[in-house]
């Protein structure tokens, strides 16, 4: 920039310097200045270091602690008492600060325990001191910043919420011990701003901003209990617009199949699919099944396990959606019917534990062979 302000480069010079990461975006034949939440949200997500858990145990193994500082050496036996507890959870918990441990003092592993993957020696340019303020006015003439360029889609406030309820619960995923995670919240953070109704300019300025400060610092940021008032102001103020038509047209579009029970059919369909699922995923799907039933009972309007529930059999549904696609309807039809009550679903029968049960049954057969 100085040497453009000085004369000493073309402007046409300056435009072919530019690269991803710097504050500045051609569009068109003009260069803008990016503003800070638009720097930070277009930030490519880097994955967290993962270690393997024989590399966790090796680092809490290691005996003479006296090569680091006080500090890190308390933490290294505090993360000792904690692996006599549960060591699985443990190591899930405080993996990513194990790795950090291992980079900073350079820890020798041995060859059988490296890394699953090592992290990319990448740091974020920082944003640049400016003499004042930077409107966003460069996603405004240009924001389709988020995705490839597709054909545009039906813009659909409920597939926002969707987005942002599973944004939530994969953001409390990466709290709970799966930092690895946070490049799946800034994508459904990314999925909401495209499904957006392209008016709605605070909600859209909201999730930039969400997405911003999530790539920046590595950390969930989703004020879940800000952003739904805002969903919800948008839908009293559109509610009047919808036509009889549409309404109409809509409702006649899901009574071909508005079933709620899971039948023979369904069941049959969900046997054939679990037989290409391994011990992890099998796992993971009883674990979902078991949480979203357990936020049901806690569950009331606007609350996290409302938000948890939501979320849960939105994403169960997209997990089956390919090989149970019928599964997946049903599924979808409980969550519009009992989005209100969640507790309700439980209180009539409509429970996860049945579809559990056939994972469950699988994954223990599995084990049995393996042992």
């Amino acid at each position: 920039m100085t040497l453009l302000r000085t004369a000493k480069i073309s402007v046409e010079a300056f435009a072919l310097l530019i690269r991803p990461g710097d504050p500045y975006v051609l569009i068109g034949d003009t260069i803008y200045p990016l503003s800070e939440s638009e720097f930070y949200s277009l930030r490519t997500p880097q994955e967290t270091a993962v270690i393997t858990s024989k590399a966790f145990e090796y680092v809490l193994g290691i005996d003479d602690l006296s090569f680091m500082s006080k500090q890190d050496a308390e933490y290294v036996h505090m993360l000792k008492d904690k692996v006599k507890t549960c060591s699985s959870c443990a190591y899930r918990r405080y993996k990513d600060e194990a790795a950090k441990l291992i980079k900073k003092y350079g820890i020798k592993l041995p060859s059988d325990v490296l890394y699953k993957r090592t992290e990319e020696e990448w740091r974020l340019k920082e944003y640049p001191e400016t003499s004042e303020p930077i409107s966003p006015v460069a996603f405004i003439l240009d924001d389709h910043k988020y995705s490839v360029y597709t054909e545009e889609r039906r813009s659909c406030i409920d597939c926002v919420e969707k987005h942002l309820a599973q944004a939530y619960v994969l953001g409390r995923e990466c709290s709970l011990g799966y930092p690895e995670h946070i490049i799946f919240v800034v994508g459904h953070l990314g999925e909401a701003l495209d499904e957006l109704p392209k008016e709605e300019q605070a909600l859209k300025q909201a999730l930039e901003f969400c997405m911003a400060k999530t790539n920046y610092t590595r950390q969930p940021f989703i004020p879940i209990g800000l952003l739904t008032p805002l969903i919800a102001d948008y839908r009293r103020r559109h509610a009047l617009q919808e036509s009889t038509a549409d309404v109409k047209d809509a409702v006649d579009n899901r009574l071909d199949d508005m079933s709620l029970d899971l039948s023979p059919d369904m069941l049959e369909e969900l046997r054939v699919t679990v037989l290409g699922m391994d011990e992890q995923k099998l796992s993971r799907v009883i674990r979902d099944c078991r949480y979203i039933d357990h936020v049901a009972d806690k569950a009331e309007a606007g609350n996290q396990e409302q938000i948890g529930w939501l979320g849960g059999m939105a994403s169960m549904a997209d997990e089956l959606s390919v090989l149970a696609p019928n599964t997946a309807n049903m599924l979808r039809n409980r969550r519009l019917m009992f989005s209100a009550a969640p507790a309700l679903a439980k209180e009539s029968g409509y429970v996860m534990e049945d579809i559990a049960e056939i994972f469950r049954k699988r994954l223990e057969w599995l084990q049995d062979q393996r042992h």
